[in-house]
């Protein structure tokens, strides 16, 4: 399918014309198929379809019949193009018109399992994990975020390291000038013994 078109009545508030567009492809020969609802004469809700032309062993639905499973999903979606048994309850085309049709990228930019707007909550299916949702999100903001998050770590990285060379660097200054210190004082004691040893022998 390459395109989902939804047209409204205009002397018919409540009829509405679904369009689903196909490409070329080894079905069926359609390129357009209609499923069309609105309120008859009589005044009660009247639906129909065009016919599919499926090709040569590819039919979906063979036994003509729309069919449902236990569940009350149909076998094949292609089903619901055959079905016009409520077209007053048809919650497929219901969905297709009021949700899908008007706000489709919802469904690509919520997980599945997440609360919508009219508060309901849907889950994904018990054998799913969840890889069916597709998000669509801004990749350039993210990957921007990303690289100023990497820049601002590497930079206090930097700043840690000269943080550590200054005090490393300090602590052996002032080791230095201790032990010159100390040096300093050492030769001054030695001085001075000379000094007293070459005194007491000129007074002898």
């Amino acid at each position: 399918m390459i395109n989902l078109e939804i047209e409204t009545f205009r002397n018919n508030k409540l009829g509405y014309r679904i369009c689903f567009h196909f490409r070329r492809n080894p079905f069926f020969q359609n390129k357009v198929i209609v499923k069309e609802l609105h309120v008859g004469l009589g005044g009660s809700p009247v639906s129909f379809s065009n016919p599919i032309v499926w090709h040569h062993g590819q039919s979906l639905t063979r036994n003509g019949e729309p069919r449902r499973n236990s569940r009350g999903v149909y076998e094949s979606f292609f089903h619901w193009f055959d079905d016009h048994s409520s077209p007053g309850m048809d919650e497929i085309a219901q969905i297709l018109k009021d949700d899908l049709y008007k706000d489709p990228l919802r469904y690509y930019l919520t997980p599945l399992w997440e609360p919508r707007e009219n508060g309901s909550i849907s889950k994904p299916p018990q054998n799913s994990n969840g890889d069916e949702c597709v998000i669509i999100s801004d990749s350039d903001d993210d990957d921007q975020e990303l690289v100023s998050q990497d820049r601002h770590q590497e930079q206090n990285d930097e700043e840690n390291k000269d943080k550590r060379r200054v005090t490393g660097s300090g602590d052996s200054d002032q080791d230095g000038v201790e032990s010159s210190t100390e040096e300093r004082q050492e030769e001054e004691v030695d001085i001075e013994e000379i000094d007293e040893v070459c005194h007491s022998a000129s007074s002898e």
